[in-house]
């Protein structure tokens, strides 16, 4: 009877067991939400920095085969773009001024133009931001064909 008392104890878990087996999970879980959301958000930063390389490349391509000049209009440079560049809306002129996509629209990013359409590059050359969901940036084209990416900013 004694021996089988003592067997029947050995098959259960105590409860310190138990709480130091949910306690090493909680830890597991936790870390492995902070290593997901950094992965995330490096994702979603990188999303925003491909359209704007696509982009520039574009425009590079322009400026090479003489394009791209301080003639060229708004118009131009939102055809370039919507032609060469996948996943992306092209949208109306005018700056982000919190503007955010939503994913419910189906692009990657989306992409404007700082002016109106018949407006020209110029001495003073033009913007184009590029956003996404959780990131922006700002590229500013001048009338040399030069293009400088300004820094990715989360909103």
């Amino acid at each position: 009877m004694r021996l089988k008392k003592l067997c029947k104890n050995k098959l259960a878990f105590t409860l310190v067991e138990l709480v130091v087996v949910i306690a090493i999970l909680g830890i597991l879980a936790a870390v492995a939400s902070v290593s997901t959301i950094a992965i995330l958000n490096n994702a979603r930063k990188t999303t925003t920095e491909t359209a704007a390389s696509a982009v520039k490349t574009i425009l590079d391509n322009k400026a090479a085969d003489g394009s791209l000049s301080s003639k060229t209009k708004a118009s131009d440079l939102k055809s370039w773009i919507s032609e060469g560049v996948k996943d992306v809306t092209v949208e109306a002129s005018g700056t982000v001024s919190g503007d955010k996509p939503t994913a419910a629209d189906g692009k990657q990013a989306h992409i404007k133009v700082g002016a109106a359409d018949t407006t020209t590059i110029g001495s003073t050359g033009m913007k184009i931001y590029v956003y996404s969901q959780y990131y922006y940036l700002t590229m500013t084209v001048d009338a040399s064909g030069n293009i400088t990416i300004g820094d990715t900013n989360k909103y």
